[in-house]
């Protein structure tokens, strides 16, 4: 997946969708995987820093809310 424009709306690409999911990864997981690649592309552009690890942040917790340490224990905030 490859952002090359300011914004884009659209389907996800069904070949990839078929690859992950052939190899066992359920549909939502799919989904997530494909769309953090896409978003991640564009996060990158942002360098390294507190914008990109905050936005970085962000999209974690929107795409695995499960998995993202909320920050409640961590002693830099």
């Amino acid at each position: 997946v490859k952002a090359t424009h300011g914004s884009s709306v659209g389907r996800l690409d069904d070949d990839q969708l078929f690859y992950l999911r052939s190899r066992g990864i359920g549909v939502a997981e799919a989904r997530r995987v494909l769309t953090y690649a896409f978003v991640a592309e564009i996060v990158e552009t942002l360098g390294d820093g507190p914008l990109h690890d905050h936005v970085a942040e962000l999209v974690s917790a929107r795409l695995h809310p499960d998995a993202v340490d909320r920050g409640a224990d961590r002693e830099d905030r």
